[in-house]
C-alpha cells in the first residue's frame, strides 16, 4: 500500500479472495483464517479506493461484511464490529451522501458500527447543507461513542482511539457551522 502500486494490490487481493472462497467451501466460514479473509477484502477495497474504482470498492466492502456470520459477530463483537462499517468509509470516499443516509442502523450491541454510522450521517448532512440534521447526528454520535467498550479493537488499534477522528471532525464541523449561522 505504501508504495502506491494500487493496481498490484487489487490484483493480488482479488486472487487471494478467490483462494479464500475455495477454502471457505471446504472448511466453512468460521475458522482461524477469518481475520485474514477480512484483511484481504480490506486491502482490495482500499486499493480500489486509491485507484478511484468506486464500484469495486463498494462491492468488496459489502462482501467483507458477509464474511462475518451474525453469530460470530455477536460472540466476538469487540474484535469484529469495527470492520462492519467499512462500506460507510467507501461511501464517504466517493461522496455517496444519499446512500449513507439510507443505511440501516446497526443492532444495539454494535457500538462501534453505530458510532461510525452517526459520524458519517452527520458528515453527509453537513455536506448537503442540512445543518440542523448534521448537528442532531453529531450529538447522537457523542452519546453512542461513549458506549464503545475499551476492549473493542480494529486489529491493534483501539476503537475508542479510532473513533476520536469522528469526534475531532465533529468539533471542526461545529466551528464551521457556527461561522455559517
Amino acid at each position: 500500500m505504501h508504495v502506491g502500486d494500487y493496481e498490484r494490490i487489487v490484483d493480488a487481493n482479488t486472487i487471494a479472495i478467490a483462494v479464500d472462497d475455495e477454502y471457505v467451501q471446504d472448511g466453512g466460514p468460521c475458522n482461524f483464517y477469518l481475520p485474514y479473509r477480512i484483511r484481504n477484502h480490506q486491502f482490495l477495497l482500499h486499493g480500489a479506493m486509491f485507484e478511484g474504482r468506486c464500484k469495486l470498492a463498494f462491492r468488496t466492502a459489502r462482501e467483507l461484511t458477509k464474511q462475518i456470520p451474525e453469530d460470530i459477530l455477536k460472540e466476538k463483537v469487540d474484535f469484529l464490529d469495527a470492520f462492519q462499517p467499512t462500506v460507510l468509509h467507501v461511501m464517504v470516499r466517493f461522496g455517496m451522501w444519499d446512500k449513507i443516509l439510507e443505511e440501516p442502523e446497526p443492532a444495539e450491541y454494535r457500538a462501534m458500527s453505530r458510532a461510525i454510522r452517526l459520524y458519517v450521517r452527520a458528515l453527509a448532512y453537513a455536506v448537503t447543507d442540512c445543518l440542523t440534521e448534521a448537528e442532531q447526528e453529531q450529538r447522537k454520535f457523542r452519546v453512542v461513542r461513549k458506549k464503545i467498550p475499551e476492549t473493542s479493537f480494529l486489529f491493534q488499534n483501539s476503537s475508542l482511539n479510532t473513533s476520536r477522528c469522528g469526534r475531532c471532525d465533529a468539533r471542526r464541523r461545529d466551528c464551521v457551522l457556527q461561522r455559517r449561522i
